[in-house]
C-alpha cells in the first residue's frame, strides 16, 4: 500500500535516494493509481514516486488531467524565474528556488512537451 511520505515518516530515505529506470518488465498500474489518488487527495500539482515509497523515475503533474512521465528528462530549459514553492513531502515548508521558465521534457511514456510557467517548475520539482 502507498502512502505520502513525509521528511519524519521516511526510515528507509526513499526521498533522498536517486530512483531508477523504470524497465519494460516493470508494471506501473498500482503505482501510477496510488499517485493520481494521494496527489488529488493532498491537492497538489505534482508528485513524485519516491515520495510515496517507489524507487522508480516517475512523476506526475496534475493539469486538466493526471499527465504520467516515465522516466523523464528535462532539455532546453529557458528563462529564469524565482518564486516560492512547497513541497507535499514537507508540509508547511515553502523555500525560494530558482528555476526555468520554459523547457522541453522528454519520457518514455508521452511526446517530447514543451511545458511553461508552473507546469516547467512543477516538473523541474518533482525531477
Amino acid at each position: 500500500m502507498f502512502k505520502l511520505i513525509t521528511e519524519n515518516s521516511d526510515p528507509q530515505g526513499f526521498l533522498k535516494k536517486v530512483c531508477r529506470d523504470v524497465l519494460p518488465t516493470d508494471d506501473l498500474s498500482e503505482l501510477i493509481d496510488a499517485m493520481i489518488r494521494i496527489c488529488k487527495e493532498s491537492k497538489g500539482i505534482g508528485l513524485s514516486a519516491n515520495q510515496i515509497g517507489s524507487d522508480l523515475r516517475v512523476f506526475l503533474l496534475m493539469g486538466n488531467s493526471p499527465q504520467i512521465y516515465v522516466n523523464p528528462i528535462i532539455e532546453d530549459a529557458k528563462d529564469v524565474c524565482f518564486l516560492e514553492e512547497g513541497c507535499l513531502s514537507l508540509p508547511g515548508k515553502v523555500v525560494c528556488t530558482q528555476r526555468s521558465d520554459q523547457l522541453m521534457l522528454y519520457s518514455d511514456s508521452r511526446e517530447p512537451e514543451l511545458l511553461s510557467g508552473i507546469m516547467a517548475v512543477a516538473a523541474q520539482h518533482e525531477l
